[in-house]
């Protein structure tokens, strides 16, 4: 079944949702760009005789031993016959193969060279708008805010886009958004706050694998340096510790600020020599000071990732500082051997001062920046090596090196070891670790994968740390330690039932007043989840789950909990489809928050936590009248039961309920 007619699998699900929760987000991430590809490529799969590597990694489901037992066996024994023939593969369970099903065919006879004529006249194109919008009014949209931040323009969502597509050969697209608040086709705005655009050629012939032009993407080595894509953390899917993918990258993602415009080229040199250079220009918004440094100059304090300008004050930051990077890498592979250098050069039209903290005493400050590093992955049997070494122009070294071993058909072991200095210094970097920044940590991670019976498998990993410096909350050098345990139970197409369990130990300063010096304290936070989803007919597909969240520091012992029950109906031959969801959440406070992935409009992606107390439901209705058009619905709300006001500052909603709704238009041509 096409995964545009459903959800995404509940391993992606659940990838996702543990990524977002290791990282203690809010959510508020943008990762359309995975819910696109998957849907293209659950209706255009890839051929299971073509694929590479990063074709196999941007499912998001396989880990680096999977990937290349399923090429080796490629190699050795030649074309795949039939998607069966993926069983007597040692790595891969019965329900890895159920999950990337989907994406792969056998045989895929499309022409693989064309012209690029032939490309345009053989694309897809596809035309889709979005709106949502909160009902309840904000503080915002009232006289109540003040006259520099009242909101200039309505409180709807609107987002319009056009893609033309040919296989994984040619995209090229257009989008425009403006966030709820800002204004538009007013004196203040002339048209939608934020556009992009892209066009993106792969593989033009023998030498030229990737052109893109416009905004694009770029994710090198293990991300010391740069790496603008998903995974490669802690979460339950031990295994899945290793970055990887194309260098190269078109951007679809509403993001204002992840990501590179200009031009970008990956060049073939030889079957051994690759080569990646790329340019970019762009504005970003910053805080600015008010004065002038001593030495005379202007300079902004922080670079603002939202994008949102709804305001006075906030529109006074648009396109503030300009940002220039240049970059790329060099790149050697012989067999299981690659070795790549990278290079990444930025710089800003005005100084980067920040605030002077104690946490900000070695990170980066000035207007330019240049960082290098070596990334290398070794693959020799069951044994997968990879690393990568980064240095910044100030001399500081970060570093980190890993091994996935296939122990056996039942047993998987990764191995992670990282040491980033505390004045390493980089702008960009999405590198594995306890904290963001890639600077002032040192651990060690260890994780086991094993599947003793048929549909069993238990995943667990153990994760110790320290930050040698001063860190946001912690006034002294800190350490910590993490554990998980994951117990899963699958039948294949009926039943999937796992329980976890997560244990974090780590040091923050004491809230307790009394104290003249901020001291030290150990905090505890323990996660047990359980979550079960069986389907009861080829229409019809439940989903329960509870989870329980304590908290604990000094004499504070807090304990939430949260209840939910899904129902995915998916009527055989039908045009309609809808899932909805009712879940109860009771917890002390944000300490106690919860995260879970709720389903949403197509290449949407949300990951709320649940604090207090309350009920939240939603649903969705999704309407294809034919492959051309399709008509999707979302309703949303948060009812809280301990509280009268919702939010803060000018998002205050006066009252205990909280309503959203979603629409989106899809026309395919």
């Amino acid at each position: 079944m096409l995964i545009a007619q459903q959800e995404i699998s509940d391993e992606q699900e659940d990838l996702i949702e543990n990524f977002i929760q290791a990282i203690e987000s809010d959510g508020e991430f943008d990762f359309a760009f995975i819910f696109e590809e998957l849907s293209y490529l659950a209706e255009h799969p890839m051929d299971l005789n073509k694929v590479t590597y990063e074709d196999l990694k941007k499912l998001y489901i396989l880990n680096a031993i999977q990937i290349n037992e399923i090429l080796a066996h490629r190699e050795k024994f030649g074309d795949f016959i039939a998607i069966h023939e993926l069983q007597s593969i040692p790595s891969l369970s019965l329900a890895d193969i159920k999950h990337i099903r989907p994406f792969i065919t056998v045989g895929n006879n499309r022409i693989y060279k064309v012209s690029l004529k032939e490309m345009v006249k053989a694309s897809d194109h596809t035309i889709y708008t979005k709106w949502r919008q909160v009902l309840e009014t904000q503080r915002g949209y009232t006289d109540d805010a003040s006259e520099n931040s009242r909101y200039l323009g309505n409180p709807s969502r609107l987002y319009g886009r056009y893609q033309m597509r040919y296989a994984n050969k040619l995209k090229f697209g257009v989008s425009m958004e403006k966030d709820e608040g800002e204004p538009i086709f007013t004196n203040e705005q002339k048209g939608f706050d934020f556009y992009s655009a892209h066009f993106h050629l792969r593989e033009i012939n023998d030498r030229v694998q990737d052109l893109v032009v416009g905004d694009f993407t770029v994710s090198l080595g293990q991300g010391l340096i740069l790496h603008n894509d998903f995974g490669g953390g802690k979460s339950a899917y031990v295994m899945a510790i290793k970055k990887g993918g194309r260098t190269l990258k078109s951007y679809t993602s509403l993001n204002e600020t992840n990501f590179y415009r200009g031009v970008g080229l990956t060049l073939q040199m030889s079957d051994r020599v690759n080569m990646t250079v790329f340019g970019s220009r762009k504005n970003i918004d910053a805080n600015q000071s008010l004065v002038v440094n001593s030495d005379g100059f202007e300079f902004f304090t922080s670079i603002l990732n939202n994008g949102l300008h709804r305001s006075i004050n906030e529109r006074n930051k648009i396109n503030t500082v300009n940002e220039m990077a240049v970059g790329g890498k060099i790149g050697y592979a012989n067999r299981g051997f690659k070795l790549n250098y990278n290079l990444l050069y930025s710089k800003f039209d005005q100084l980067f001062e920040r605030r002077n903290n104690l946490n900000n005493q070695f990170r980066f400050r000035g207007d330019k920046l240049v960082n290098q590093s070596v990334d290398y992955t070794y693959r020799y049997r069951n044994l997968n090596f990879f690393g990568e070494a980064a240095m910044s122009d100030n001399d500081a070294i970060a570093h980190l090196h890993g091994v996935l071993i296939g122990l056996d058909r039942m047993a998987d072991l990764s191995i992670l070891y990282r040491n980033y200095a505390k004045d390493y210094q980089s702008l960009f970097s999405n590198s594995f670790g306890e904290t963001t920044g890639t600077n002032n940590e040192n651990g060690l991670y260890i994780g086991l994968k094993l599947k003793p019976a048929r549909g069993l498998t238990i995943s667990a990993y153990a994760d110790q740390w320290s930050h040698p410096w001063v860190r946001f909350r912690s006034d002294g050098p800190s350490k910590g330690k993490e554990y998980l345990a994951k117990i899963e139970y699958n039948v294949r197409r009926k039943f999937n039932f796992y329980i976890q369990y997560k244990y974090e130990q780590k040091q923050q300063n004491s809230a307790n007043p009394e104290f003249k010096i901020d001291k030290l304290v150990p905090i505890k936070l323990e996660k047990l989840r359980a979550n079960l989803s069986y389907t009861i007919s080829e229409s019809l597909r439940l989903r329960t789950r509870v989870e329980l969240a304590r908290y604990q520091e000094e004499t504070q012992n807090d304990l939430g909990y949260l209840l939910y029950q899904d129902v995915i109906l998916t009527p055989s031959g039908s045009k309609l489809s809808a899932n909805a969801r009712l879940a109860y959440f009771d917890t002390p406070g944000f300490d106690t928050r919860i995260y879970t992935y709720e389903s949403d409009l197509q290449y949407e992606f949300f990951v709320p936590f649940y604090a207090d107390q309350g009920w939240r439901y939603y649903a969705n209705l999704k309407y294809r009248y034919n492959p051309t058009f399709t008509f999707e619905l979302r309703a949303a709300q948060t009812m809280y039961l301990d509280r009268e006001t919702i939010g803060s500052g000018n998002d205050l909603i006066s009252g205990n309920t909280r309503t959203q709704f979603k629409a989106q238009v899809r026309i395919r041509l």
